[in-house]
């Protein structure tokens, strides 16, 4: 008999919507979450609420601005105000600007770090804290990107914060492995999402495609899959990690 993997479990997926968050979301409450799912977008969110029901889970959504850190603590404090408790956190919000680097100006520059990366910080130090309160600690995932070490022309800024993004990730992980929070991320390389199926993105989404062994692009299935065994206890001893899943764009 399967034995679900996250039973009596919270989890908060920030930016999960649609593509990879939703999937994650997905996979999660499958396998026995209370799954919070946030973004902007209340329709959407309430669909993936929807399917997640209809399939036996438990989740809710709580519309959020990833770029506003008042609302990401509002979202985490939430869910454990409802459950009692906070035992998973993903960090999946992210926006792209497709713009050479010597062209963006400071507010492209702000806007990009702010959802790319101050969001992952702002919500895992409040994370941190509000697991630090509980027996039972507690796991972080950050979702970062191939563009952390292998920039393309074009999409500097977006490379720069996933970058910063594991830094993040190490840093923390390194910091608290003590109290037994364990902090990892995933760096996926092209899969189908809505940055990378958008009209703007098409050239750098052909030459990714084309620089993949494998020929294709990846769906986010294959991803959540993944988040599902770095958060869940089959990986207590992983902290720290960092998980490429690219079709071998990086060998």
């Amino acid at each position: 008999m399967h034995t679900p993997k996250l039973s009596g479990r919270t989890a908060v997926v920030v930016g999960s919507t649609s593509g990879i968050g939703e999937a994650i979301a997905r996979e999660f409450a499958a396998n026995g979450a209370h799954v919070f799912v946030s973004g902007r977008r209340r329709e959407r969110g309430g669909a993936v609420v929807d399917k997640i029901r209809s399939a036996g889970g438990i989740a809710e959504f709580i519309q959020t601005d990833a770029s506003v850190p008042d609302e990401l603590r509002w979202l985490l404090d939430s869910a454990v105000e409802r459950t009692g408790r906070l035992d998973i956190l993903v960090n999946n919000a992210a926006t792209e600007l497709t713009k050479p680097l010597v062209n963006c100006t400071t507010a492209d520059f702000e806007h990009i770090m702010n959802v790319n990366l101050r969001s992952y910080f702002v919500a895992s130090v409040h994370a941190v804290k509000l697991m630090l309160r509980t027996p039972t600690r507690g796991t972080i995932l950050n979702i970062n990107s191939v563009a952390s070490e292998r920039p393309v022309p074009g999409t500097g800024l977006y490379s720069m914060s996933k970058g910063a993004v594991r830094q993040l990730t190490k840093s923390l992980a390194l910091e608290h492995a003590a109290d037994g929070i364990r902090v990892n991320e995933i760096r996926p390389g092209m899969v189908q999402t809505e940055i990378f199926l958008a009209p703007e993105a098409q050239d750098v989404a052909r030459m990714g495609i084309a620089a993949t062994p494998l020929g294709r692009i990846g769906q986010p299935d294959e991803i959540a899959k993944a988040a599902l065994h770095l958060v869940s206890d089959e990986a207590g001893f992983t902290t720290g990690s960092s998980l490429l899943i690219d079709g071998g764009l990086t060998i």
